[in-house]
């Protein structure tokens, strides 16, 4: 039914060419200063003059006064009531927002679940985790799993905890400046030889030399078994620098002219208006470098024999590998063992990434999807 004899605009049409049933729910009502309504619904805004000749119904709609099926709302208390009613009110709108509520919830679940069941897991005895049908919430709280890890020096988890830090943080740092350096100067198409290097660039992502000469490389530069292994060759990651490269080139030139106009050069353009307004960029390349770095263990693998210079990812490889073994080779008594332990160092190398995610996470799709538009 179309709605009549009010004046007004609905999402800036005339009020007359709207059905009542696209309006959808009323969420807010204001007086304005020119003495008309504004009502904020589902699906826009409406806008009436001479709101003293309107009142809102319990469905939500606006009809005139003089239609006389209805009262003004008098209180805000009877309008607060009006507006449950119409909340309550059955829509095709209602349910599928409420199904989605459903299947995000069932989504958040099957994603959660499996990482608070380790949570769960590492805190439990060791009988508790062969006996137990259930684990969301232990039968008796113990540390046993995680005293292990970082008492018993075979797995030297607190050394290698420490590593970690220690070669997350200045990878990402070191890694971070060049990535941006080497981004930035790739996007200025004035770049001399600017299609040479973007071709050397993509070239390295789909082809290698090969495991063989690396280790060579790595061995006759002086880094093989040496913490530095984790840290120097990994200086720079293509696929970073075309995320970071498309974003710079989106930058607006007007931007950039207005700074030389002012007298400033290329690399303080770069250092007093570029980074500053490159949080979100920035923020996401930094926690793609961070986790990738501190998830490696099969660099250590490769070069370090040194158990004092390991990281926690292959400590926490190490602790895996045993615990299999013993589930195979060694009877039940190894596999309670194997699991308590396992589960704790699952828990202590994933909460570190945990907790500075949160902080990034503002910034992590608003940077993804700037870095995805095509300069």
């Amino acid at each position: 039914m179309k709605i009549t004899n009010i004046t007004g605009t609905f999402n800036g049409k005339p009020i007359n060419e709207i059905d009542e049933h696209d309006l959808g729910n009323l969420n807010r009502v204001e007086h304005l200063d020119n003495k008309s309504l504004e009502l904020i619904y589902e699906n826009g805004k409406m806008i009436i003059q001479g709101h003293k000749q309107t009142l809102v119904l319990n469905n939500g709609l606006v009809v005139p006064l003089k239609a006389g099926y209805y009262n003004e709302p008098k209180s805000k208390k009877e309008f607060a009531d009006i507006r449950f009613k119409n909340k309550l009110r059955p829509t095709p709108g209602k349910f599928f927002h409420y199904l989605n509520i459903v299947l995000l919830l069932i989504i958040a679940f099957t994603m959660i679940y499996p990482f608070w069941e380790i949570f769960v897991k590492s805190f439990m005895s060791d009988k508790d985790i062969i006996t137990s049908t259930n684990f969301f919430w232990p039968q008796s709280w113990q540390l046993d799993g995680y005293i292990t890890i970082f008492t018993d020096k075979t797995y030297n988890f607190g050394r290698a905890f420490l590593n970690s830090v220690f070669v997350t943080v200045l990878t990402t740092v070191y890694q971070l400046i060049i990535t941006t350096l080497a981004s930035y100067a790739l996007s200025k198409k004035n770049l001399p030889g600017r299609k040479i290097l973007n071709f050397i660039f993509i070239f390295t992502m789909y082809f290698g030399g090969g495991l063989i000469p690396y280790f060579l490389i790595i061995k006759s530069l002086g880094l093989y078994n040496t913490i530095w292994v984790l840290i120097v060759p990994s200086f720079i990651s293509v696929y970073n620098v075309l995320i970071m490269r498309s974003f710079f080139a989106t930058f607006p030139k007007e931007l950039l002219e207005s700074a030389k106009i002012d007298g400033a050069g290329e690399f303080k353009t770069f250092i007093k208006i570029v980074l500053p307004l490159s949080k979100a960029v920035l923020a996401t390349i930094a926690l793609f470098i961070a986790v990738g770095v501190w998830n490696n263990w099969f660099t250590t693998m490769l070069f370090i024999q040194d158990a004092d210079l390991r990281p926690m990812a292959y400590a926490l490889q190490v602790i895996i590998e045993k615990s299999r073994n013993a589930s195979t080779e060694t009877g039940v008594g190894q596999v309670l063992i194997g699991e308590s332990v396992q589960y704790a160092a699952i828990i202590v190398s994933t909460v570190p990434i945990l907790v500075i995610y949160p902080f990034l996470q503002k910034y992590f799709t608003k940077g993804v999807m700037i870095g995805s538009i095509k300069g």
